[in-house]
């Protein structure tokens, strides 16, 4: 095994357009004195300052490094929002109990700020929540990659390698303001309870809503105020905060700055507001114009009954992936014995998709496709090959993507969720098959089953809104009329439809809807050899 040196590591940041500073072994001090931050390291003169010996290596921020600036994400709220505030950068870097904490980018901020760290401390404990390190005339370094971490001993390792994204100064600022905000929010989220969390949901969209923002953004910090304290009805916190938005847009009663006070403290609202730019001017005169409390007059917009003009208002037909097959938004079963040509059907559909070439005599939209190749992806693999090879399409260049392996859904979607937005989001996802994916003990218990439905229906709120083929098998013993995916009662009715796949004789496969879903049309695939 080759030992990468301090000396290499440095060579390559200077590489990089990086200014290199020696930092003592474990610590985050620069080990040559003071003027660290006016001297420039370069490849000529690196051999002296990295001379072998054990070191931490830092690199200088600002303009000795062309303005590189570091977002340093101190708690776990601030580094599980940032995938949703943050601009795109791919070069992330932390450690193993701290992972994604730093995200680096370009800006002018070292010329432009008069600060060289900006920092955001929760207000009632000091703790720190998160610094934006720019750098400049007074100096900001931080430790890189290369590095041991001073407490823990973990390596400072990166996440991704790539280029930095070169930002506007100003634009950066205020996403951080935001992320610092809604960070906090997160660290004073109700434990579940009653209406606790439902509430400050609504509370939360109404302040955001006078603070300036969209019910879109509103609904997106909502959601990821929510994920980062794992509430599983992060759904309706969104849906709940992006309602308290729109009433506010429609000149409806909404929360602001007096509920947030009431919600989280006085103390902690009123650094949100600040960091967000809202001084809560105007409030007082709506509470005062109908001599309700706030709570009182909230009730009518969670009332249970809607008119049937409310009921469809923001009705949006769903977008058809396949004509009559599959549309987005949905998630499908497709069910069948072994070897009744599930993998096929579900490859075809992919590549199709991916080609945006017409099914037989359907339309078929073309977009990026996600497989999740759970069982068996060897032989997927060989499929593949061997389907760009009769179709005569390229395998470096279609906009197919897959995952080899099972994985807990559970445990990577937030991961998963990022890598979906780096792609610029995905338009049909493929699950090979839904056993291999469950995670309980137990397929025919209800709870356990819906649990799995629920979290493979998390898959169509990834960035596209995509539809979701599932690959089931049916029970034992289930004739070709009556297959539905196995397990409990409780999975098989959070499916928007169930293809399933039958064989007539070696070559033909059929794929019908025993969901009686309105507009569905049968398809024949026909080979010598598929099985699935």
């Amino acid at each position: 095994m080759v030992m990468v040196t301090a000396l290499t590591i440095a060579l390559d940041y200077i590489g990089r357009g990086w200014n290199p500073v020696p930092v003592d072994y474990r610590t985050k001090k620069p080990s040559t004195g003071n003027g660290w931050q006016l001297r420039i390291i370069d490849a000529t003169n690196a051999p002296h300052y990295f001379n072998g010996g054990q070191m931490n290596i830092g690199v200088v921020l600002g303009p000795s490094s062309h303005g590189l600036t570091d977002v340093d994400l101190d708690c776990d709220e601030a580094r599980a929002v940032a995938p949703y505030i943050l601009p795109r950068t791919s070069a992330i870097f932390g450690r193993v109990s701290s992972r994604a904490a730093h995200w680096l980018y370009y800006t002018d901020l070292s010329i432009t700020a008069d600060k060289a760290v900006l920092i955001f401390n929760d207000p009632t404990t000091r703790g720190r929540v998160l610094e934006l390190r720019i750098g400049g005339a007074s100096g900001a370094q931080t430790v890189f990659p290369g590095s041991t971490h001073e407490d823990t001993g973990e390596a400072i390792t990166w996440e991704e390698t790539g280029e930095p994204a070169s930002v506007d100064g100003a634009h950066l600022v205020h996403r951080i303001h935001e992320l610092a905000a809604y960070s906090l929010i997160a660290r004073r989220w109700p434990a579940p309870g009653l209406k606790a969390r439902h509430d400050a949901a609504l509370k939360v969209g109404g302040f955001l809503a006078r603070a300036g923002k969209s019910a879109q953004d509103i609904k997106i910090a909502a959601e990821a105020i929510a994920r980062a304290v794992n509430d599983p009805e992060w759904r309706n916190r969104r849906e709940a905060a992006e309602d308290a938005a729109n009433a506010f847009h429609a000149g409806k009663h909404a929360f602001g700055l007096s509920g947030m006070r009431e919600q989280f403290g006085n103390a902690v609202a009123d650094q949100i507001a600040e960091w967000l730019g809202y001084d809560g001017a105007g409030e007082r005169q709506d509470n005062s114009a109908s001599g309700t409390s706030s709570t009182a007059q909230a009730k009518p917009e969670e009332r249970l009954l809607l008119s049937s003009a409310e009921f469809i208002q923001n009705f949006e037909a769903p977008d058809p992936l396949i004509e009559g097959i599959i549309m987005r938004k949905f998630i499908y079963a497709l069910t069948g014995h072994v070897s009744k040509g599930k993998t096929a059907g579900a490859l075809l559909f992919a590549a199709h998709i991916g080609l945006g070439k017409m099914l037989g005599n359907l339309e078929v939209e073309q977009g990026r496709v996600l497989y999740f190749a759970g069982e068996n992806y060897v032989d997927i693999q060989m499929r593949w090959i061997a389907m760009a090879q009769q179709m005569d399409f390229d395998v470096e260049t279609i906009p197919v993507h897959f995952r080899r392996g099972r994985f807990k859904l559970s445990k990577k979607m937030d991961q998963l969720r990022v890598e979906v937005d780096q792609l610029g989001g995905v338009d049909f996802i493929i699950v090979d098959g839904s056993t291999a994916f469950f995670e309980g003990d137990d397929e025919n218990s209800n709870a356990q089953a819906g649990t799995h439905a629920i979290r493979l229906r998390e898959l169509t709120t990834l960035k596209g809104e995509p539809g979701v083929l599932v690959l089931c098998h049916p029970p034992k013993n289930a004739g070709d009329d009556n297959l539905q995916p196995r397990g409990a009662g409780a999975m098989i009715a959070e499916w928007d439809g169930n293809l399933t796949a039958t064989k007539d004789g070696a070559v033909t496969t059929t794929l019908a809807n025993q969901n009686s879903r309105p507009g569905f049309c049968p398809a024949e695939l026909s080979s010598a050899h598929r099985h699935a």
